[in-house]
């Protein structure tokens, strides 16, 4: 899976890839990986999420507990004005249980 594309404004340029992937395997023996990359280019990035998760079927319940975790980065560039908090960069933690149904 890919996805690349472009935007150009007078005096700007903006252009992204986002690419990702799996190798799945039937031998016990041999590890299934996936991947994930973006990247991104002259555009300012107020909000990064970075997730990782693992579900759980329970055919015998019908529902796909799913567990994720990863981090959330906030920029202060976010708001401006009255609005903009001076506290810079944040960095939370995430823990996010979930179900599927």
């Amino acid at each position: 899976m890919e996805d690349k594309g472009q935007t150009r404004y007078p005096g700007k340029h903006l252009s992204w890839s986002l690419r990702g992937g799996a190798k799945l395997h039937r031998n016990p023996e041999v590890n299934d990986i996936c991947y994930l990359a973006a990247s991104r280019s002259h555009t300012k990035v107020v909000r990064a999420e970075l997730l990782a998760g693992k579900k759980f079927p329970s055919p015998k319940f019908g529902l796909v507990p799913a567990f994720s975790a990863g981090f959330i980065r906030n920029s202060p560039d976010e708001y401006s004005g009255l609005l903009r908090e001076n506290t810079g960069n944040r960095l939370t933690f995430i823990l996010r249980p979930s179900f599927e149904f």
